[in-house]
C-alpha cells in the first residue's frame, strides 16, 4: 500500500509549475509525508488488530514469511477472494505509478546532478535534448529492485523504497 503514497513525490518535480513554490511545495511535501505516516499507521494497526503480533511471529518462525504482508495476512484471516482482490488493487496501483515514478525519478536525478549531488554525467542530454543518463539510472535501479523482489523477497524492496521515499520527502521539506 505504501507504493500508492509515492505518487506524492511528484511535488518536487512540479515545483517549477507551482504558485509560490518556495512556500507551497515544502508544505505539501510535509503534509504528504504526514498523511503517508498516518495512513500507514492506520493500515498497520488494522492488520495487527486482525492478525496479532504473536501470530505474525509464529508465521515468521514457521517459515511462512510470504504471509507476513498485507495481502498475505488478509488471506490468512479472510476469504481467499478478498486477498485476491487486494492483490489486484495493489497491482493496479503499482502499475499506475510505474511510468510516472520513472519520469519523476529521472527529473530528480537530473536536478541532483545539476546541483552536484549526483555525478555530472547524468546532466548529459542526447541530440534531441533527452537526459539519457538520468532516465537510464532509475530504469537500472528499478530492474535491480525487480530482480531482488523476484529472487529474494519483495517485502525487502518495499521497505527500502518506503524508507527512501519518506527520507527524500523529509529532506526536501527541510531544505
Amino acid at each position: 500500500l505504501v507504493s500508492a503514497y509515492a505518487g506524492i513525490t511528484a511535488a518536487p518535480a512540479l515545483g517549477g509549475e507551482a504558485r509560490d513554490a518556495s512556500r507551497t511545495v515544502p508544505r505539501g511535501i510535509l503534509l504528504g509525508w504526514g498523511a503517508a505516516l498516518v495512513l500507514y499507521a492506520i493500515v498497520t494497526s488494522a492488520l495487527f488488530h486482525v492478525a496479532p503480533w504473536w501470530m505474525v511471529e509464529a508465521l515468521l518462525k514457521g517459515g511462512y514469511s510470504n504471509y507476513v504482508t498485507a495481502p498475505g495476512l488478509i488471506g490468512v484471516v479472510a476469504p481467499h477472494w478478498v486477498s485476491a482482490a487486494l492483490n489486484i488493487v495493489i497491482a493496479l496501483v503499482v502499475g499506475k505509478t510505474l511510468i510516472p515514478q520513472l519520469m519523476i525519478t529521472s527529473r530528480m536525478a537530473f536536478g541532483f546532478a545539476e546541483d552536484g549531488l549526483f555525478p555530472r554525467v547524468l546532466t548529459r542530454v542526447s541530440a534531441r535534448r533527452v537526459p539519457v543518463g538520468a532516465l537510464v539510472l532509475p530504469a537500472l535501479l528499478a530492474s535491480l529492485f525487480l530482480a531482488q523482489s523476484v529472487f529474494i523477497a519483495w517485502s525487502v524492496g518495499v521497505i527500502v523504497r518506503s524508507v527512501a521515499v519518506l527520507l527524500i520527502w523529509f529532506l526536501v521539506a527541510i531544505g
